[in-house]
């Protein structure tokens, strides 16, 4: 077991058998970071074979137990966890290839508050990449939207001591609110990478463009950000976004600029 990890990974899941031994080798397979990683998983009380496949990587540390939802399971994980940093990798996440963390970890000894990288949305039926988020001016435009890929994304410990934990008032943009509570001096540095690899099944995909749409709107509500003109404006093309995309991200030049455009979105692999 890792006394003092630099990295604490956590991974939240339920009944997720089919997919978390990928995460979990992901994790373990990483090469060169030896006594610098702790990996813990919170089950919210599989009735599935997921504790089995857990419990075959005998360097995870786990708990399972009934939650009240995903923010409250984050919680748990930052609780137990104790690591410096914190990268929160899902059941339906898993690192892009065995030299990840070896390649983030020097990037963590800067005065930063969060640290990312980039990520590919993959069908999950398929395999094929869909997108890629997370270019290296994401953090820019958090006023608009979440713009960052959480499961690419490492946060000092430090700023949970500062602003506090998940709120479990939100179900989807979770992560974008936690954000918002500090975006005024939030320290951003982009690793040029890909770091991660997420399914597009997962409860955030799995959402309608309405849920979504409210709840990053409720985040800047509840966090002062924007006014609240511009802040409707965008909740409308955020919900009308899934149109807007098939519209315009394959026309010849508008779909470049689209593509490449404040939502930190790359497609053509």
């Amino acid at each position: 077991m890792v006394d003092q990890p630099k990295v604490s990974i956590i991974t939240v899941c339920r009944n997720a058998q089919r997919t978390i031994a990928d995460t979990l080798r992901s994790v373990a397979s990483q090469r060169g970071v030896s006594g610098q990683i702790e990996h813990v998983v919170v089950d919210g009380a599989s009735t599935d074979d997921t504790l089995s496949v857990v419990k075959s990587f005998p360097t995870v540390r786990w708990i399972s137990e009934p939650d009240h939802g995903i923010s409250d399971a984050f919680n748990k994980g930052i609780r137990i966890s104790k690591g410096k940093w914190i990268l929160f990798l899902n059941a339906d996440d898993h690192l892009a290839d065995d030299t990840v963390l070896q390649d983030v970890l020097p990037h963590l000894d800067g005065a930063w508050d969060v640290v990312y990288g980039r990520m590919i949305v993959v069908d999950a039926d398929s395999g094929a990449g869909l997108h890629e988020l997370g270019n290296e001016n994401a953090w820019k435009y958090l006023h608009q939207r979440m713009t960052l890929p959480h499961p690419a994304l490492f946060m000092k410990r430090d700023y949970f001591d500062r602003y506090g934990e998940f709120s479990t008032e939100f179900k989807i943009a979770m992560d974008y609110e936690l954000l918002l509570r500090g975006h005024d001096s939030i320290r951003f540095h982009h690793v040029p990478r890909v770091l991660t690899r997420m399914l597009d099944n997962g409860v955030s995909n799995r959402a309608s463009s309405f849920q979504r749409a409210a709840e990053m709107l409720k985040a800047k509500n509840v966090n002062g950000v924007g006014r609240a003109i511009p802040n409707f404006l965008h909740y409308a093309y955020q919900c009308m976004r899934p149109i807007a995309d098939r519209t315009f991200r394959d026309l010849p030049l508008v779909g470049r600029v689209y593509r490449r455009s404040v939502f930190g979105v790359r497609r053509g692999f």
